[in-house]
């Protein structure tokens, strides 16, 4: 995170996945939620993890207006309703965002 020690925030999201979809999921992180991610302005970085039945994504941001930006983005909505269809997702858990007091990310 290029010289960005503890500051910004990071916006945690996170589902329960069908079992048998997750290379599904791994593909529509890569291809579609990765760049979308990117494509926004006071995105920091992204961190997309999962077992065989969790996913956890956490990006950082350098501040709420970015993640306020973000959610009210059309390609963000695009992203979420194209995720719903997608069926590899079982429960949608909280979204949560928190202010970074320390990272170090090299």
């Amino acid at each position: 995170m290029i010289g960005m020690k503890g500051t910004g925030v990071a916006r945690m999201w996170s589902a329960t996945l069908l079992p048998e979809r997750g290379s599904d999921y791994d593909r529509f992180a890569k291809d579609v939620s990765l760049p979308m991610f990117k494509s926004h302005d006071g995105f920091l970085g992204v961190a997309m993890m999962r077992n065989q039945t969790f996913a956890c994504v956490i990006t950082y941001w350098t501040g709420t207006d970015a993640v306020r930006s973000l959610e009210a983005s059309a390609r963000y909505g695009a992203t979420v309703a194209a995720i719903k269809a997608a069926g590899f997702i079982e429960t949608f858990g909280e979204t949560v965002v928190l202010e970074t007091h320390l990272s170090d990310f090299t």
